[in-house]
């Protein structure tokens, strides 16, 4: 409705526009006849009205003459003061019709979005380890991990951790599963939004902000398997392991090699990273 009364106010401005352009130029052609005659009054003044057609015949010439001209002109000065008047009016409407359609489709999103958000908070409340559910029960899941590595080759280090990780993913995959796959939803929501970037950052920093500790801890293992190769691009993308805390990874700190420096840096920090504006060029191009 606010758009559609903004279109109504343009055409009405644009109406009155017009009419005054319209009645200006009426105007200015009576006044413009009045000067030609009485120029040709002032010339010929005190003399009496002549029978003569001929004599008439002149005085329309000389009238037409002068006037036609400048009537042609200003008819043609008319037209090209409403075409413009037309163009700028339709451009107004693209504006305001754009504008709409950019509304309503960030409405749109921002109702997926949050739908979304909370389910994933649902499915993640859902999440059992008996004799504990959600946070607690992903808690568990970080140690059932912790002790699938230390009956590994540790040397292997982020190697060893990722296959650790893997080994309780596939035992508790419907637990997990449906946790991921609706986290990965969320994020591939906001990129595949068509939003500005700084407001993909911003709904990224909202989901981002859901995240536990320990959802991290998982979020960074879970990327490095197979089933979250397509998630660790979006990680990359939105700096989701910035709150990482390295010192807990099970494999040590060291995280070289796993994921590019763009997943543990805030959006400042990405953005005048070099991986990161290589992705944006190539998006842009």
């Amino acid at each position: 409705m606010k758009v559609l009364d903004t279109l109504l106010q343009k055409m009405q401005m644009s109406d009155a526009k017009n009419w005054l352009w319209r009645h200006s130029a009426f105007v200015f052609a009576v006044l413009l006849a009045v000067v030609v005659i009485g120029v040709y009054i002032l010339q010929f003044k005190g003399r009496p009205l002549s029978i003569n057609t001929e004599d008439w015949g002149q005085f329309g010439d000389y009238f037409g003459g002068v006037l036609n001209p400048i009537v042609a002109g200003l008819a043609l000065f008319l037209l090209a003061i409403s075409v413009n008047l037309q163009r700028t009016e339709l451009a107004e409407t693209r504006k305001a019709l754009s504008s709409q359609a950019a509304s309503a489709s960030r409405q749109t999103f921002e109702g997926t979005f949050f739908q979304l958000l909370a389910r994933f908070e649902s499915v993640k409340q859902s999440v059992s380890v008996p004799p504990h559910k959600g946070n607690a029960a992903l808690s568990d899941l970080i140690n059932w991990v912790r002790r699938e590595f230390q009956k590994g080759d540790q040397g292997l280090l982020l190697q060893g951790a990722v296959g650790s990780y893997h080994a309780i993913y596939q035992r508790f995959e419907p637990e997990l599963g449906p946790y991921f796959r609706t986290l990965y939803h969320v994020f591939k929501l906001i990129f595949q939004s068509g939003l500005e970037e700084s407001e993909q950052i911003r709904y990224a920093n909202i989901a981002r902000a859901a995240l536990s500790t320990d959802e991290l801890f998982l979020l960074f293992y879970n990327g490095l398997t197979k089933e979250g190769m397509e998630f660790k691009i979006l990680i990359e993308e939105y700096g989701l392991l910035k709150h990482l805390r390295k010192e807990r990874l099970i494999h040590g700190p060291d995280v070289y090699g796993s994921y590019s420096e763009t997943a543990f840096l805030s959006a400042a920090e990405r953005a005048c990273h070099p991986e990161a504006i290589t992705r944006r060029f190539m998006r842009e191009n």
